[in-house]
């Protein structure tokens, strides 16, 4: 480790333990009080409690030493519900004069141990028990996002193994468009090949498909779930290698969550979330905001006059209004603001983002008909790019172009799902978007204006779905599920108009393509401690507008649109088992492989020292298989530690424009991951959590000649309970400095050094 990385990680561990005499939490009078444990003894923290009487529910969670308090509660009898990951709910009945609760939680039947499977009805609030259990499916607690080091969202998701952005580089500082989701090695190009959804709503960028992490609020999170394997059966258009769905807070009652830290690079950031809950009525409001200096991408040894700091900053808002409707349903309106601004690393080289959205929903459960959702979302967004030529001593850079992307986008989902039968659920509904978005450039040479150009036009699409959950016994559970799409380009087109000379247009024939993509999938439970699970599915994407019509420069890499591009499809199968062997030990394993059919690449078509030129193209064929295994220790009552590995081969196996790049690696996909993740529930109620991953080379080309080398990333979290529901915390990001390559352009670019921070949390209700 580097001696700088080493003081600052140990300066960060005295610092905490100076604080270990700080007066300890001290709960208020209570009328109820109980203590959460496991069947070992050990105490559980961090359990939802629920407490139900006469009509009403209150929320709250376990302290450090498994405890939790209740004020103000007049009934005379209540019923506790407990949630805790890794154990089955409990339910516990309480009445006027008991003493003190002590609940014991069992571990959770393999079958219930995940929020998260590949059917539709996990995800969206349908109310329909979860009846699969897929091995790497994940689900990551709110309370987990704090424990991991890393800032930024997509940087904590990380710790799941097979989630990846396009590159190593996160939101922090890299440029949005680099910011695609990768599950199971299926790449990406910029465009995520994966769903992300906030609350069910498409988070996708609807022009380039990348994702803008920070427009859901850290302090508004109550889990993030990952879904790896094509579920375009149930998503259709992103969903080629899986979905993932951030998943906000629940506005039980009046509550408020507000989180604040500063670290080095000169880098302040702050989250709150709070809901007023009157009656029937919530009103919820949450927002973010971040700002840092960053730090030098380039080598020192090739560093140039032009090299400055890559940096970012950024805000985000949501309002949300609410009204329930009993145990009925409810009806909310949802208005959200985002707005970045980032250098990538060059005085010339910058970018902007607005974006503005607005979002109704509504859920309503009939027990005669059946469950319905419905949500309808649009809004606009206003995209800014530069972009320069820089000197091969990088000494001076010319300006090439200006972008200026304007984009709408309007979408609606449906669903409806009911238990037809006690061991049948049908579930159907259907979702449609409309986007608008055109690239409005100016081309620069010697830095003067040469021409404009306008490219884009409308791309719609509109699926419907339908699923059968088919519980065969009380091990057995079959699913089905199946979905046709439909996509069309209209209105495209492309002009350019010279300073001098003979202005072109271009309209280009609207087009369209259908897929229909099923999916079965089965698991069975051998006992009450192991799951089997398998399944066979085809998924599909459709190239986005951004990828048809814009093109980009990163560094001397010219990338050009290609407005011909074919729809991807993803044919795959995988297996697996999941179990816990007894109270201290569970374990997971998958295998899984697939085709993509004409799925979208850079390729290379021109290189020299000066310039490199790729177009985006459909390659004919590549090939993704591997096999992850994962294993949960709870080596002691105050430590757990959780390993997972995953073998990647992704290779092209098809492309006859040019079959040199047949067996040729998938770019930006590594073939060997390792991912782990201890915490340690140490004395004086100091939690101490550490994260690692680790990851073999990988190439950063369609023609493997530009390797990226491995890297490895030490995380780590130091926390502590303060009066007054606060928390203090430290945090640590890359604590070793490793300086791993994230591109080569083709200049080698690094990744973030060590980044160190310290913040308080709190917490209105405990």
């Amino acid at each position: 480790m580097p001696h700088r990385a080493r003081l600052s990680f140990a300066a960060i561990v005295g610092f905490t333990f100076l604080l270990a005499h700080s007066p300890a939490w001290a709960a208020p009078q209570q009328v109820v009080r109980g203590t959460v444990k496991d069947r070992s003894g050990a105490v559980v923290a961090r359990a939802q409690v629920v407490l139900r009487a006469d009509g009403q529910e209150f929320s709250s969670v376990t302290q450090a030493d498994g405890s939790f308090a209740f004020s103000g509660v007049d009934a005379q009898s209540a019923t506790f519900i407990i949630n805790a990951a890794g154990f089955a709910t409990s339910t516990t009945e309480w009445k006027t004069g008991r003493d003190a609760l002590i609940i014991t939680l069992a571990p959770a039947p393999v079958q219930q141990s995940l929020d998260v499977t590949a059917t539709r009805t996990a995800i969206l609030p349908t109310g329909v028990d979860n009846l699969e259990s897929q091995p790497d499916a994940v689900v990551v607690s709110s309370e987990q996002l704090q424990q991991w080091g890393a800032l930024a969202i997509d940087d904590k998701l990380r710790n799941v193994a097979g989630f990846s952005l396009l590159r190593r580089s996160g939101s922090q500082t890299a440029n949005p468009t680099s910011q695609g989701v990768s599950l199971r090695g299926l790449g990406a190009s910029g465009a995520s090949r994966a769903l992300v959804l906030a609350d069910g709503i498409p988070l996708n960028d609807p022009f380039g498909g990348w994702i803008y992490w920070a427009r859901v609020p850290q302090s508004s999170l109550d889990q993030v779930q990952i879904v790896p394997g094509g579920v375009s059966a149930l998503y259709g258009n992103d969903a080629l290698g899986g979905v993932i769905n951030l998943e906000t807070r629940h506005a039980v009652q009046t509550d408020a969550f507000v989180e604040g830290s500063y670290g080095n690079e000169n880098s302040p950031f702050g989250s709150g979330w709070g809901a007023l809950r009157a009656g029937p009525w919530a009103f919820v409001a949450s927002g973010e905001g971040f700002r840092t200096d960053g730090y030098v991408a380039v080598p020192q040894d090739v560093r140039g006059s032009v090299d400055t700091p890559v940096r970012s900053q950024y805000g985000s808002g949501n309002v949300r209004v609410e009204r329930l409707f009993g145990d009925q349903g409810r009806m909310f309106l949802n208005g959200s603001l985002y707005g970045e601004d980032r250098h990538n690393g060059t005085p010339l080289q910058v970018n902007d983002t607005t974006i503005r959205q607005l979002a109704f929903g509504t859920d309503w459960n009939s027990s005669a008909a059946g469950l319905f959702t419905l949500r309808l979302f649009g809004g606009t967004e206003n995209y800014h790019q530069t972009f320069s030529s820089v000197a091969a001593d990088r000494n001076s850079e010319s300006l090439t172009n200006i972008q200026y992307v304007p984009v709408q986008q309007m979408g609606l989902l449906g669903q409806w799902s009911k238990q037809i039968a006690s061991r049948f659920t049908l579930l159907a509904g259907l979702d449609g978007l409309d986007v608008q978005g055109f690239s409005n450039e100016t081309l620069y040479s010697k830095g003067k204006p040469t021409a404009t150009l306008s490219n884009g036009g409308t791309q719609q699409s509109l699926g419907a779905f339908l699923e059968g959950i088919f519980q065969i016994t009380h091990k057995w559970s079959v699913t089905f599920s199946g979905r046709e799409d439909l996509w069309s380009n209209l209105d495209a087109h492309s002009s350019r108009v010279p300073v001098s000379g003979k202005p072109t247009y271009i309209a280009y024939p609207d087009r369209g393509q259908n897929a229909f993509n099923p999916r079965l999938s089965t698991s069975y439970s051998i006992n009450d401690r192991v799951v089997v699970y398998a399944a066979g599915y085809r998924s599909f994407r459709a190239p986005t507008l951004n990828e048809l019509y814009r093109s980009f420069r990163v560094g001397n890499v010219q990338t050009l649109a290609n407005p011909y591009l074919r729809a991807e499809h993803f044919s795959g199968a995988e297996g697996g088992i999941q179990g816990t062997a007894n109270e201290h030990i569970s374990f997971h394993s998958v295998l899984f492989w697939g085709y993509t059919t004409d799925p979208v690449a850079n390729v290379t078509l021109s290189s020299t020292p000066q310039l490199i030129t790729r177009m985006r193209d459909n390659l004919g064929e590549t090939r993704a298989w591997g096999f992850q295994a994962g294993l949960d220790l709870r080596i002691t009552s105050r430590i757990a530690l959780t390993t997972t590995y995953q073998y990647l081969d992704s290779t092209v196996v098809s492309f006859p424009a040019d079959p040199t790049l047949v067996g040729n690696k998938v770019p930006l996909v590594p073939a060997n991951e390792f991912v782990f993740q201890g915490t340690w529930a140490a004395p004086k109620q100091f939690l101490v959590a550490v994260q690692g991953r680790t990851a073999s080379n990988e190439y950063d080309d369609d023609q493997n000649l530009l390797p990226l080398g491995a890297y490895f990333v030490l995380s780590a979290t130091v926390s502590h309970p303060l009066p007054k529901g606060f928390d203090i915390f430290f945090q640590g990001e890359n604590l070793t400095n490793d300086q791993y390559h994230i591109g080569r352009t083709p200049v080698v670019t690094l990744g973030e050094p060590i980044l160190v921070r310290g913040g308080l949390r709190w917490q209105s209700r405990k």
